[in-house]
């Protein structure tokens, strides 16, 4: 019975926080709209940034396990941008609070995961020095990473399936040579 409960403080709260600002929403609120008391809440979370971590944790690791390997740059960007487009105003309304890092460190973490399934899968045993093969992780997850949260503080105008599939074309150049070039050497 807990984790019906849980699961449906997460669904709840997500709900509010697509309706409106992480700071207008309070663990009463939470609870009235779930329809369990107070307690029940605080047995389950400290408080709302916990609530806000643990839901980003398995959000990315779902997105982690569904996906065990990524065979293009477009299958890695779909995947690092599934969790801003099905939660949209609740991402922006995460990003705009004091909350913040809490979902940055999993979206970072989750960019890493898909541009190292990728590359991996693209490389395979490569002659790649360990060190070479970070930066080159390094630099594509912080080009997806910045790119979404650009694109999510310039308000979501630009249509997102547009944006992924012109910055895939582009990362997917640049990795391809890199991909090439390592394996020329």
């Amino acid at each position: 019975m807990p984790n019906f409960t849980k699961t449906a403080i997460k669904i709840t709260f997500l709900r509010l926080l697509n309706q409106k600002p992480l700071d207008k929403i309070s663990v009463k609120d939470i609870v009235e709209e779930c329809g369990v008391n107070r307690n029940t809440f605080y047995y389950h979370y400290q408080d709302i940034p916990q609530l806000i971590e643990e839901i980003m944790k398995n959000e990315a690791d779902a997105l982690i396990n569904k996906y065990p390997s990524i065979k293009s740059f477009d299958e890695c960007m779909t995947v690092a941008f599934k969790f801003i487009l099905e939660n949209k105003k609740a991402v922006n309304n995460i990003l705009n609070s004091s909350n913040r890092k809490i979902y940055e460190k999993y979206h970072m973490n989750l960019c890493e995961y898909v541009v190292t399934k990728y590359f991996d899968n693209a490389l395979g045993e490569s002659d790649l020095s360990e060190r070479d093969r970070k930066t080159v992780i390094c630099f594509f997850k912080s080009a997806i990473y910045g790119l979404s949260v650009e694109w999510i503080q310039n308000g979501m105008k630009e249509d997102a399936y547009d944006m992924i599939e012109g910055l895939s074309q582009m990362c997917s150049g640049i990795s391809e040579a890199v991909v090439k070039s390592v394996k020329k050497n």
